[in-house]
């Protein structure tokens, strides 16, 4: 009886062992499933913060790439209606920078006079406009140049402003010395300077003073250089004007050979 007694005893100890057994590992489950769970959340919010900025990166990442497009679009529009309008509009604009760099030109000779040694190449070249004369007159009567300094504004001036540099007191005996000197005129230049040289005598008139050296010094000139078979021209020139022409002829061929008189009739 007492051995049944603490037989059943020790079953209700090893029962209650059990039981606590059982209970701390469900406990141990809980808490497991608890963590877990909290993890699982965790993980979950994490990923739902990780796909709201990935949302949100990717709507200012394609707004950016909008603007840029935009901005690339609006580069690339410009750069054609550029090119179209240098295209449609070449020669006006290569005509303005040639202009400035005239001007350019014609700055720095005002500030160095001598410096047109460097740069008569460069005006001869181009075509000058009238308000250029005075510019250029401001420097030629600089001090500070030589003899050949002065010979270079001279062909300058004789080749853009014949009338001009003829009818200026300053110029006018250099101009007219110049006449012998034609051969570095080109056929288009020398043209010029007949309409220069006939609209100063129409003005000066052919009995005067003047007007006859000038006509001389212009046909002697003529007469040694490469453009002697322009004399026609001149002739027509001063017809064209009502310029007395036999008075002309007459007044320049006194005492020269049968040559030149031939020459200056054909």
């Amino acid at each position: 009886m007492i051995e049944s007694n603490a037989t059943g005893t020790l079953r209700m100890e090893i029962l209650e062992e059990n039981q606590k057994i059982l209970e701390q590992r469900q406990e141990l489950s809980n808490e497991v499933n608890e963590r877990i769970s909290n993890q699982i959340e965790i993980s979950s919010l994490a990923v739902s913060a990780i796909s709201l900025f990935a949302t949100i990166g990717g709507i200012f990442l394609a707004i950016f790439i909008n603007k840029s497009y935009e901005k690339i679009t609006k580069i690339k529009r410009e750069v054609e209606e550029t090119k179209a309008y240098v295209d449609a509009h070449n020669e006006e604009l290569y005509l303005k920078l040639r202009r400035n760099d005239t001007l350019n030109i014609l700055n720095r000779l005002s500030v160095v006079p001598e410096d047109i040694h460097n740069v008569s190449e460069l005006l001869l070249s181009r075509d000058l406009e009238g308000s250029d004369f005075s510019q250029l007159k401001i420097a030629y009567l600089s001090d500070e140049l030589s003899l050949n300094d002065r010979m270079e504004y001279i062909t300058v001036f004789m080749q853009h402003f014949p009338y001009e540099s003829l009818s200026d007191e300053d110029l006018r005996t250099e101009a007219i010395r110049s006449l012998s000197y034609l051969d570095s005129m080109f056929r288009r230049d020398v043209q010029n300077l007949f309409d220069g040289v006939i609209k100063f005598l129409d003005e000066v008139g052919m009995e005067s003073e003047v007007g006859k050296v000038v006509v001389s010094g212009l046909i002697n000139g003529l007469f040694i250089s490469k453009h002697n078979s322009m004399i026609s021209l001149f002739r027509e020139g001063c017809k064209s004007k009502a310029i007395d022409v036999p008075k002309i002829l007459v007044s320049v061929s006194e005492g020269r050979d049968e040559k030149f008189i031939e020459w200056l009739s054909s």
